[in-house]
């Protein structure tokens, strides 16, 4: 009744998923344990991202404006595997680079 219980888990490799491995849903999700396991992905993806920016950023202070934030990692999360491009990523935030 109103507990929580908190998991540290890190990404399984592939010899630990086996023959469950699917590399397309590896590169669009990671291979988080219950990522690799649940029948949407997608949807416990976004869930442990609110999780995280709720424990993680907001009780500890680091940002004052967690919609913001959470729009930077969106924003952030589209140049996957390639160079952070700061301008881009201002403009799409529509903050102003000089």
């Amino acid at each position: 009744m109103g507990r929580a219980f908190t998991y540290h888990m890190h990404p399984l490799v592939i010899q630990e998923v086996g023959d469950a491995f699917n590399f397309s849903n590896a590169l669009k999700y990671g291979l988080l344990p219950v990522a690799v396991i649940h029948t949407d992905p997608k949807k416990y993806l976004e869930s442990y991202v609110q999780t995280y920016l709720r424990e993680e950023v907001l009780q500890e202070g680091i940002t004052r404006n967690i919609g913001s934030f959470s729009r930077f990692l969106e924003v952030a999360s589209f140049s996957q595997g390639n160079i952070l491009n700061f301008s881009e990523i201002a403009r799409e935030l529509s903050f102003g680079t000089s």
